[in-house]
């Protein structure tokens, strides 16, 4: 009897956070770390299954793995959420072990609680570390892949500059522009004789649906092509409805395309051989903001 003062001394002594709990598991004492901690009275930490001691995203699963130790005598083992004095919820591991009699009858169970906080805090940095790196290789192969699909493209610019046959190259590469682009239109436009207006060189669109023909005629003042031809700048248009402000020679046609022809997005490149350039190339997609990662 006289050893219970002491055992109280001594539990009261420890660093840690110690409570017991009846066979039943209800509260059935803390020691005086815990009670300053929580900044709670016995009796009421002795309802912290309905109250705000665990964090209530945390209540429902440590209430059904409490239950079950109860039942099967396993080892209480959960890792939640807890409210301190200052009204902070900390990130708590509670670890339960039963009593037993000299027949295997469970009567109490002791908890240890340890703060796990920044434990947690350095798990969760370093899942934030990972997830960023990982988009970093993400996002360093998509560059690379479209620094490899603008190569193609300068390639042909190259090309084309270089007073090759234009067709001859047109048909050697476009259907390669095509599948690592994954577009459905590539095209060739230059300046007519007369250098007031492009002509739609050539095309590589199977399913053209009568919009877009080899030979057509657009003002170079007043259409993206001619724009493009204009600035020796790329174009990269998220969506073709972009370019109203600048196809203004034709805006009903242009409507038509946007509107209800086959293209949603588009890149447009000039031939380089001086400004104004060469011509322009171009590969549209059916599909809104394809190119809206292109760093051309």
């Amino acid at each position: 009897m006289s050893s219970e003062p002491s055992v109280r001394l001594i539990v009261d002594g420890m660093p840690g956070l110690i409570s017991t709990a009846t066979a039943a598991g209800t509260t059935e004492s803390v020691n005086q770390q815990l009670l300053e901690y929580f900044g709670k009275t016995l009796e009421a930490l002795s309802s912290w299954a309905v109250s705000d001691t665990i964090h209530p995203e945390d209540r429902p699963q440590s209430m059904a793995a409490w239950r079950q130790s109860l039942e099967t005598g396993y080892p209480y083992d959960v890792e939640h959420r807890l409210c301190d004095a200052n009204r902070t919820y900390r990130w708590f591991h509670v670890h339960g072990l039963p009593a037993r009699d000299a027949e295997g009858r469970i009567i109490r169970w002791n908890l240890l609680l340890t703060d796990i906080e920044d434990r947690k805090q350095a798990e969760e940095k370093l899942r934030r570390n990972e997830t960023d790196l990982m988009e970093g290789r993400r996002l360093a192969r998509e560059l690379q892949h479209e620094r490899d699909r603008l190569r193609l493209l300068l390639d042909l610019n190259n090309r084309v500059a270089s007073d090759l046959d234009l067709r001859q190259v047109f048909q050697a590469i476009s259907s390669e522009i095509r599948r690592i682009f994954n577009c459905d239109f590539v095209g060739l436009a230059r300046p007519d004789s007369t250098d007031k207006q492009m002509r739609q060189h050539m095309i590589d669109f199977p399913e053209s649906k009568g919009l877009m023909k080899e030979g057509s005629l657009y003002p170079i003042e007043g259409s993206l092509s001619g724009a493009v031809f204009l600035s020796a700048k790329p174009l990269v248009l998220n969506s073709l409805a972009e370019g109203n402000s600048i196809w203004s020679s034709d805006p009903a046609f242009y409507r038509r395309v946007t509107e209800e022809g086959p293209f949603q997005s588009g890149c447009f490149l000039p031939l380089i051989s001086g400004k104004p350039s060469f011509g322009c190339s171009s590969a549209n997609q059916s599909r809104r903001a394809f190119f809206c990662r292109a760093r051309c």
